[in-house]
């Protein structure tokens, strides 16, 4: 069995600008997501980023 940790390291108000531009369709999030991986090839996705072949590897649900 494999863990994922995650972190966080930004400020509740940076955040929740961020979400508050998101919403507004001020910040285009689509074009960042590169890669799209089910839990089962997550470890795929991790490894692309590492290898700077992808800019976000969004994981799905199977």
């Amino acid at each position: 069995m494999k863990t994922i940790r995650g972190s966080f390291g930004t400020l509740s108000l940076l955040w929740d600008k961020a979400l508050s531009l998101m919403a507004y369709g001020r910040i285009k999030i689509k074009p960042l997501i590169s890669h799209r991986v089910s839990i089962e090839k997550a470890e795929e996705g991790f490894q692309a980023c590492q290898r700077k072949e992808a800019i976000k590897a969004l994981i799905v649900p199977a």
